[in-house]
């Protein structure tokens, strides 16, 4: 099943050394099959709600660790370790739904898919690479709560009315399906006007089981 992304063939290291030569801002995630994320798209969003940006099918993904501003020396340490992180954990696979806003009652900021199904794993993977960073750079020390952002609120609208049970109930998420988790991303955020930019930088497998 493959995904909306292209992973760089280059390794990590050659691609930093052709065009960064500064900290850039990286998080980890994993990414939905293709034609998962085109499930979510078709079945979730919808034209009616002007104060609701959704975000783009092709960036639908789940944040494992967001590292912010990452020195060249921090990728040659994930480069050279986190490999055999991610060996150490095999496929599993995650179930989304139900859904709710993040952000305070009257002013969220993100509409998001909580996880049904994964979310031990998809911690204890944060766990690893929390531990394996954490030497080499500074990382926010916050609740890891795995979810799915497919939307974002317009900031300066009145939001109050824009309860996420009205906007999509649990009937429309109750039946997502299933989808595997075979390996980890590395990706560059780059901010524009119209949002955020993903660059793939490079992708690390899990473990595969015998019979997957």
């Amino acid at each position: 099943m493959g995904h909306l992304y292209t992973p760089q063939k280059n390794s990590l290291a050659s691609v930093f050394a052709e065009v960064h030569h500064e900290c850039v801002r990286t998080f980890l995630a994993i990414f939905p099959p293709k034609r998962f994320a085109q499930e979510i798209s078709e079945r979730l969003f919808c034209d009616e709600y002007a104060q609701l940006r959704w975000m783009k099918t092709e960036n639908l993904h789940i944040t494992l660790c967001f590292l912010g501003k990452t020195e060249p020396r921090v990728i040659t340490h994930m480069q050279n370790h986190l490999p055999g992180v991610f060996e150490s954990f095999h496929s599993f696979s995650v179930q989304l739904g139900p859904i709710h806003n993040l952000g305070s009652k009257n002013q969220p900021h993100s509409l998001v898919l909580d996880v049904r199904e994964g979310g031990e794993q998809l911690a204890a993977l944060n766990s690893s690479i929390r531990n394996s960073l954490t030497p080499w750079m500074s990382l926010e020390d916050y609740p890891y709560c795995p979810h799915m952002t497919i939307g974002r609120w317009r900031r300066g609208k009145n939001r109050r009315e824009s309860g996420a049970s009205t906007l999509l109930p649990d009937d429309k998420t109750a039946n997502l399906g299933v989808f595997r988790v075979r390996e980890v991303v590395l990706l560059e955020s780059i901010l524009e006007s119209s949002g955020a930019r993903y660059r793939p930088l490079q992708s690390w497998p899990l473990k595969e089981f015998k019979d997957d």
